[in-house]
């Protein structure tokens, strides 16, 4: 009568193990990645000189100084809008809370492809410009 109990439960492992590796017909299929659009703002296309001069406003600068460029949005808790220059540079800025627009900005970074970044308000733009052009 053991052995009996032993072979049936072995039986019973072996059926509910099936279940798990079992494929019904349509489940598994893959589907296209959905596309995902960012909030964004169609405006003129910042360059490299609208960097710059905007750079010499330093720690008076605002949000309100970029509301004519094109920009996209994203991060997740704070705000943060991506203004591409060219393939190989763009300006971050990044903030939240409350004042010009509704937002305290935090940060102003030129960013290269790369991952270097400087502080537009306080570092060398024209220098890191002409690195990464």
């Amino acid at each position: 009568m053991m052995k009996f109990k032993k072979i049936l439960f072995i039986i019973t492992v072996l059926f509910s193990l099936t279940g798990c590796f079992h494929e019904k017909s349509g489940t598994y299929r893959s589907e296209e990645p959905k596309r995902v659009d960012l909030p964004h703002y169609d405006g003129v296309n910042l360059t490299a000189d609208d960097v710059i001069r905007l750079s010499e406003k330093g720690n008076s600068l605002r949000w309100s100084d970029f509301d004519e460029y094109s920009y996209y949005e994203t991060g997740c808790g704070l705000c943060i809008r991506v203004y591409e220059i060219n393939e190989k540079l763009s300006v971050r800025i990044g903030g939240g809370g409350t004042y010009d627009n509704g937002l305290i900005a935090f940060y102003f970074h030129l960013e290269a492809d790369d991952g270097n970044y400087i502080d537009i308000r306080t570092d060398d733009v024209k220098n890191f410009i002409n690195k990464y052009s």
